[in-house]
């Protein structure tokens, strides 16, 4: 002897199964669009300009392995159209007219917010960093 399932069960077990797995498709976008891949967050850093009067410039942009400091901040410079005159060292001097020294203030560098003593040339960066170009 046979049995049918009622078509009313049938039905309700499909459009059960398809809501599960629709619910399952949408967490899967939801997490893959919060979480940046490894490919999109490994290759960029972030270059700031701040003018130490409340404005700030910032600039995303890509990284390669062994990179500087200087690295960054020549692609900034040149993405922004900033001028700048360095000394023979690296060593920024004048950021868009901002003179080192000029009312005390200086060209200080930091790396994720920590304050560095070398120069641009001489700072190894890598991906995720954000440097700091800061008149203080």
């Amino acid at each position: 002897m046979k049995k049918n399932i009622h078509p009313v069960v049938a039905w309700s077990l499909i459009c059960g199964i398809a809501i599960i797995v629709l619910l399952m498709m949408f967490v899967q976008l939801q997490q893959s669009m919060q979480k940046p891949t490894s490919s999109q967050t490994s290759k960029e850093a972030m270059v700031v300009i701040d003018y130490g009067n409340g404005k700030m410039r910032r600039f995303k942009g890509p990284i390669e392995e062994n990179a500087r400091a200087w690295d960054l901040f020549q692609q900034a410079i040149a993405i922004g159209g900033i001028s700048v005159n360095v000394t023979d060292h690296f060593v920024p001097q004048v950021i868009d007219g901002l003179k080192d020294g000029a009312g005390g203030k200086h060209w200080s560098i930091y790396v994720n917010n920590t304050k560095q003593k070398f120069t641009p040339f001489e700072i190894q960066v890598k991906p995720g960093d954000e440097v700091v170009f800061k008149f203080e």
